[in-house]
């Protein structure tokens, strides 16, 4: 899409998991106010990125509706603070959710929604020949602690592909989990499947290969290093 290609020809790989990374870290450790403005940064990326992406990252936040469910229960009713008059029954009912809860909850639901359609970007716009050497050159520093960078890069890349298509993995979960045998702990049946998931990541084609995958990228522009920056220094402002 010539959309996407503004991002993916203009901005370099090196760079955009540097934003990616920026953006999610301020994200996670701002308030309100900054949410709000990486809710407009992201609306501004999709309005350039097209329709088609913001429909795919969308989709992507349905498989995490339990993990919101959980957060909602947890925040809403363990977060101690004043309870959400309802008008039934008492005020300090134990069942009613609290001020504090509602507000925390729905920022880290919302924080972890800009997340995955921060990443969704990311995916949408950079191939995996121009991903996995990216990764490769922003990690090359850890040669001094002995890890191998483009093994990281193929390793991280295969599993955000695969964890980003979880609808083979879940369907099977949820065929296999009602099959638990008398006795079984349905955590410790949980825990298998989420133990095979995980040695299929591992054992996936390609990732013994890292010719298939690594590739070469242009020299980053140097004034593009100023993108991430600016992301900081706007952090600071708002």
């Amino acid at each position: 899409m010539k959309e996407q290609a503004l991002i993916s020809e203009g901005i370099h790989p090196k760079v955009r998991i540097a934003l990616l990374v920026v953006f999610i870290f301020f994200v996670s450790m701002g308030t309100a106010s900054h949410l709000a403005a990486a809710v407009l940064a992201l609306a501004g990326v999709y309005a350039v990125v097209g329709r088609q992406a913001l429909i795919e990252g969308l989709g992507r936040l349905r498989f995490l509706r339990y993990f919101f469910v959980s957060i909602v229960v947890l925040y809403f009713w363990f977060t101690p603070g004043e309870r959400i008059a309802l008008g039934i029954g008492p005020a300090d009912a134990l069942w009613l959710p609290t001020y504090e809860g509602v507000l925390e909850g729905v920022l880290r639901i919302a924080v972890l929604v800009c997340i995955v359609l921060a990443v969704n970007v990311l995916n949408a716009t950079t191939a995996r020949s121009e991903l996995v050497p990216a990764i490769a050159g922003l990690a090359a520093p850890l040669r001094w602690l002995r890890f191998d960078p483009q093994r990281l890069a193929i390793r991280m890349v295969l599993t955000m592909e695969k964890v980003a298509n979880l609808r083979e993995p879940l369907t099977t979960l949820r065929r296999t989990l009602p099959a638990t045998r008398r006795g079984e702990s349905l955590l410790k049946r949980l825990g298998v499947e989420v133990a095979r998931f995980l040695h299929r990541v591992n054992d996936e084609p390609g990732n013994g290969q890292p010719g298939v995958l690594l590739g070469s990228l242009p020299a980053c522009p140097k004034w593009q290093w100023g993108l991430p920056l600016l992301v900081v220094a706007l952090y600071w402002i708002v």
